[in-house]
């Protein structure tokens, strides 16, 4: 079973889903079925801690959560539980998964099986249900990735922010976190949507960004080829938190911030093959001062 797919049955369980997100899951399973199934189930479901994964081998990344409860049982993903019983049930639907991660240094392009290409940016994690990918192109990204498709069925790229929406085009994604994504158009043109369900048709030399889970109006996007693959990012309305997080996936340094200024807003260009001017491009453009020590580097605001 698709891994985005245990993530959307258990979003399923706790009534949380979106209309695309419903019709994803009614094209893979009979959730009729399934639900009449679980009625003999609801006495087992245990309380759990709020926590999604979407890779293997990045347990040491997750999120910690708290347990949302709602009469007694723990929602949001109590996907363990529901697998009691209903076992034999998943793997008869089950595909083959495949995932694919990159570290610093891999950039090389990936093909999928009708032609349509990606190169993934440093340190992103993307992942597809082979065996159902030529009737539903769903992909679903953590950290950044440039997209050549081809013609076909609707190609979709599944973010924690939202989601891009395509036929046949060129365009970029970047999204490392629920309420920030960016997207850019280099030809044709994609269907960009938030999870409120607001969405945005951009074209090519055009540009969105989700702020805060809500998706902005179409601006300019005057690079002609992907920032990260010409050594600088553009950044937009960004919170400190988040750029830290980002630059990581370049420096391969532990940044971080005094709890005062994480929520502070960034605008502007970065390099990020130069640590020092990225340093200091920081401090000057938010009179930050930075201590650094044992591969961390710690930002705070100046004396």
């Amino acid at each position: 079973m698709s891994e985005s797919h245990e993530i959307l049955l258990a979003r399923w369980l706790s009534g949380e889903l979106t209309k695309e997100e419903q019709a994803i899951l009614e094209s893979k399973y009979d959730l009729a079925s399934l639900a009449e199934t679980m009625k003999g189930q609801e006495a087992y479901v245990p309380e759990v801690a709020d926590g999604v994964s979407l890779w293997e081998g990045l347990e040491d990344k997750r999120r910690g959560g708290t347990s949302t409860k709602k009469k007694g049982k723990g929602l949001y993903f109590a996907l363990a539980a529901v697998l009691i019983g209903l076992l034999a049930y998943f793997l008869l639907s089950s595909g083959s998964i495949e995932k694919i991660q990159t570290d610093n240094k891999n950039l090389n392009p990936i093909l999928f099986a009708d032609g349509s290409e990606v190169i993934m940016g440093p340190y992103s994690h993307l992942a597809y249900d082979e065996d159902a990918y030529n009737l539903n192109r769903n992909i679903t990204l953590y950290g950044q990735a440039f997209f050549k498709v081809e013609k076909g069925v609707p190609f979709i790229v599944n973010t924690e922010a939202g989601s891009v929406e395509v036929l046949g085009t060129q365009f970029d994604v970047w999204s490392i976190d629920s309420k920030y994504m960016q997207v850019a158009c280099l030809e044709g043109s994609v269907s960009v949507k938030d999870k409120q369900g607001q969405s945005r048709n951009i074209s090519g030399g055009e540009q969105v960004y989700i702020v805060k889970g809500i998706i902005q109006e179409v601006i300019p996007n005057i690079d002609l080829e992907e920032d990260w693959r010409q050594n600088y990012r553009k950044y937009h309305s960004v919170s400190l938190e988040v750029l830290l997080k980002d630059l990581k996936r370049f420096y391969g340094v532990n940044f971080k911030s005094s709890a005062d200024v994480k929520n502070d807003q960034f605008t502007g260009v970065l390099p990020i093959n130069n640590l020092d001017n990225c340093i200091r491009f920081i401090e000057t453009s938010l009179s930050y001062e930075s201590e650094q020590s044992d591969n961390q580097i710690m930002f705070k605001h100046a004396k």
